[in-house]
């Protein structure tokens, strides 16, 4: 039953933004297929989610009290340690879902612009991916 609703959200999402012509690249047939795992794959959303409890998992093996960056190693150990931990990560396609932006861009049938990306950084509407919260707290 799972795998039928996943057929069908498959199938509505290819009539919505239209297959590719006959002749469209190979290039956008690659990013509808994998626009449409990234939204649709009970997969990605499992190793997305494995990933980050196992990043979570670890952070106490590798997080080690005095720890710096390059820019720190001059810093007094005892205030080094007083500082909090930093963890710095990218946002797009790490903690961000942007396949929607994609999805977007495949539906009008153009390609990535600057203008059109500034406009959905704009909208501030990307998902979180699953785990990325959790790791982050």
């Amino acid at each position: 039953m799972a795998c039928r609703r996943a057929l069908i959200a498959i199938g509505c999402f290819a009539v919505a933004v239209g297959l590719p012509a006959a002749g469209a690249s190979d290039t956008s047939r690659e990013q509808l297929h994998a626009t449409l795992w990234m939204q649709t794959s009970a997969e990605y959303r499992a190793a997305v989610e494995q990933v980050f409890r196992l990043a979570t998992g670890r952070l106490s093996e590798v997080v080690q009290p005095g720890t710096a960056a390059l820019e720190q190693q001059g810093m007094d150990p005892r205030q080094l340690a007083s500082l909090p931990t930093a963890i710095i990560v990218d946002l797009d396609e790490t903690i961000l879902d942007n396949s929607y932006y994609q999805a977007r861009v495949l539906r009008e049938r153009r390609e990535y612009d600057e203008g059109s990306w500034q406009a959905w950084m704009q909208e501030a509407s990307a998902p979180v991916l699953p785990g990325a919260l959790e790791f982050l707290d």
